[in-house]
């Protein structure tokens, strides 16, 4: 999917970027089967994310695919295939922007009510009951935003309401510049904390900045980094009984998630010049 804005292996955002771009196969839905008969719903599979970054959107990205969303085969809609996202009386067509292989739509952000996916066919059957809701928007309440850090820093990171979601976690990625010009990215390879008890974690700046950096690479002198700690509040939907089956989402091994994300951006620079 993507990691709107992704999806190097060592890095789960490079995975998710590298399979938005250079996912193996793609088939149409109404005629990649069998001497070109439609792709049955039940040999599908599902992975979709609905997440809402501020208070006001919530972004939805869906897959179809064989079982394998990063290297197996995508489907494409074709045949009169949709899909649609409602929350409410608000519904929305999902649709697939040029070279990618998710459908993707923006509804409101409506805390705790059922955003439902559907899956409608002219042929085969339709799946029209995937489901998830989303957690009540929260705030993150330490650190302040452009608060300086520099090597060895460890930051206590606090965000209220706690407990609104099946899982709490805390991830960090670093946009960093370089004497050359030269500017690259590296984020954490996982979350940095997992189900963090009452609003509450510990970043340590080293492990953000310790992750292996993405393209361009170089050897010249680091200057500063914009370290973003991003905390997610996230919950596990179903999935239509009439797939095959859920596929792994992109941000977890779920495949429906609702998550809710706020971050704060911290100013790095390193402590030896």
């Amino acid at each position: 999917m993507r990691r709107r804005r992704a999806r190097d292996l060592v890095s789960l955002a490079a995975a998710i970027v590298a399979a938005t771009l250079c996912s193996c196969d793609s088939e149409s839905s109404s005629d990649g089967g069998e001497d070109g008969t439609p792709i049955k719903t039940r040999d599908m599979y599902m992975s979709a994310e609905i997440e809402a970054t501020d208070d006001a959107t919530a972004k939805i990205s869906v897959r179809l695919h064989d079982g394998d969303p990063f290297l197996g085969t995508s489907y494409s809609l074709t045949g009169g295939d949709t899909l649609n996202a409602c929350v409410g009386t608000a519904c929305r067509q999902l649709t697939r922007r040029l070279l990618s292989f998710d459908y993707e739509a923006d509804l409101p952000y409506v805390a705790e009510s059922p955003y439902t996916i559907s899956f409608s066919r002219r042929v085969d059957v339709s799946a029209p009951d995937s489901v998830v809701t989303l957690p009540v928007a929260f705030a993150i309440l330490s650190p302040g935003s452009g608060l300086r850090v520099t090597d060895g820093d460890v930051v206590a990171v606090q965000w209220s309401p706690a407990t609104a979601a099946d899982h709490d976690y805390v991830s960090g990625r670093a946009r960093c510049d370089y004497e050359d010009g030269v500017q690259n990215t590296r984020t954490t390879a996982g979350p940095l904390s997992v189900n963090a008890a009452g609003g509450f974690a510990t970043v340590a700046i080293d492990t953000i900045l310790a992750a292996r950096p993405f393209s361009p690479l170089t050897e010249a002198r680091l200057l500063r980094c914009d370290v973003v700690i991003e905390v997610a509040q996230k919950r596990i939907g179903t999935v239509d009984s009439r797939f095959g089956g859920a596929g792994a989402a992109f941000l977890g091994g779920d495949g429906l998630i609702g998550r809710v994300t706020r971050s704060v951006t911290l100013d790095y620079t390193p402590s030896r010049p």
